[in-house]
């Protein structure tokens, strides 16, 4: 650690370096889920709930409404899995400033 650098910098960027590497190892272990699983995987909704914290609004996007899609199809629109994923997506477009689409 470089002099100057508190511990609050130096835990901020080692933070930053984890869900980068996070960010890596989800999307190489979601592209091996069959594609058929894929988008209601909880590891799609997880990863879609990380970018969306880390700002990555445009990478989230497809990755919920692609859950939303898909667990509708598996398990209707009053599951709690369709909710749960159609409430990610509605805070993702409201984080976009997409109000009235969500």
């Amino acid at each position: 650690i470089k002099d100057g650098v508190g511990i609050s910098k130096c835990n901020a960027s080692v933070i930053g370096l984890l869900r980068e590497s996070l960010l890596s190892i989800g999307r190489k272990e979601l592209s091996r889920i069959d594609e058929s699983e894929r988008a209601s995987s909880k590891l799609s909704n997880q990863l879609a709930l990380m970018l969306m914290n880390m700002g990555n609004y445009e990478e989230a996007l497809p990755l919920f409404r692609d859950g939303v899609a898909s667990n509708r199809d598996k398990y209707g629109d009053q599951h709690p899995h369709t909710l749960i994923r159609i409430s990610n997506l509605g805070s993702q477009l409201k984080r976009m400033g997409k109000k009235e689409e969500a």
